[in-house]
């Protein structure tokens, strides 16, 4: 089956973003568009949608994508309650909060968006509490839950890609307590999770989740590009292990190193995947980079934004946003300093 070009499908998963079909009206958007398994309103993916549709606004200036940052830098603004956290399902999550402050700093920053420095404050405050005690989530009542050998609920390999909303903060502020706790929790990833190459999903553990491992090489391409840590070797070894686990089809399974996992091959660490290589050596993985864009063109819907996975049939948010910036970086150039 031949593929749209990188062009067309780039400039449908914009269409897709930029789409009603994604938000409740009100600026808050979907995690997924499913009419038979309807999605939830999820603010880490309005976070990661504000953040690139800000970098491609700001470089087109393009008035649709001005007022959709607009309408989602205000629609996180209703999601946020008093203590600044956001999350889902009952939970205040400190790495979804962290995706929403790095999103709402580009529209700042790139967009010359109005930020709220009362919600900047209070996500501040609730992001600085929860790192400090290296706490991943708390309920509304501050209390954290039972501990869950989940990769999402450890302070695990995701938790370095935090480092993006730190160092807004601290570029916001002027605070330089902010970049103090970055260097902290990524020195703290780097030494419990990290082993010649390969993130583990958390301390103690062996099981890599992909998509955990890419936030974390994706925080210190982030502090590579800030000049705040160089961590060049780690990246180096990171994306060459990357490079060992694709697929023949050129995706990328959501789990490794594990064999009791099922595995399913996904469309966010795919692009995850994309994006690395490109800000790493495009010219080295160029081959791989292309298998895993024709994989990701496979995961296309009628709605233009790509699905989960191939056995999925929800046409996924962040999964799309990623995959925009790969196209995006592939067709131009990688920009590290702004990565969702």
């Amino acid at each position: 089956m031949a593929w749209p070009s990188h062009e067309a499908f780039q400039a449908g998963l914009i269409r897709f973003l930029a789409s009603p079909e994604i938000t409740n009206g009100n600026g808050s958007l979907y995690s997924w568009v499913n009419p038979e398994h309807p999605g939830f309103v999820y603010p880490e993916a309005m976070g990661l949608h504000l953040r690139l549709i800000s970098v491609l606004a700001s470089r087109t200036g393009d008035p649709g994508l001005k007022a959709r940052a607009a309408e989602v830098a205000a629609g996180l603004g209703h999601e946020t309650p008093a203590s600044g956290g956001v999350g889902m399902e009952g939970y205040l999550y400190l790495f979804d909060t962290c995706m929403a402050v790095g999103g709402l700093h580009a529209w700042h920053r790139l967009l010359g968006g109005e930020l709220d420095r009362d919600l900047l404050g209070r996500m501040a405050g609730f992001i600085v509490r929860l790192a400090r005690n290296r706490q991943v989530l708390v309920d509304a009542d501050w209390k954290e839950p039972a501990p869950q050998p989940h990769w999402s609920r450890l302070f695990g390999a995701h938790m370095l890609k935090t480092v993006i909303a730190l160092d807004a903060l601290h570029r916001e502020t002027g605070e330089a307590s902010y970049k103090s706790l970055a260097l902290e929790i990524a020195e703290q990833v780097l030494d419990e999770c990290y082993d010649d190459g390969i993130f583990r999903m958390g301390p103690g553990h062996q099981t890599v989740y992909c998509h955990a491992h890419c936030y974390a090489l994706e925080g210190l391409l982030y502090l590579r590009a800030a000049g705040l840590r160089d961590e060049s070797a780690v990246i180096a070894k990171g994306a060459e292990s990357l490079a060992g686990w694709q697929n023949e089809d050129g995706g990328m399974s959501n789990w490794y190193e594990d064999p009791s996992r099922q595995t399913v091959r996904v469309g966010d660490a795919t692009a995850q995947t994309v994006r690395i290589w490109l800000a790493v050596d495009r010219k080295k993985y160029h081959d791989r980079i292309e298998k895993g864009l024709e994989f990701l063109k496979g995961l296309g819907s009628d709605m233009h934004g790509v699905r989960y996975s191939s056995a999925s049939r929800d046409v996924n948010t962040i999964s799309s946003t990623f995959a925009a910036q790969a196209f995006d970086w592939r067709l131009g150039e990688a920009q590290p300093e702004w990565l969702v």
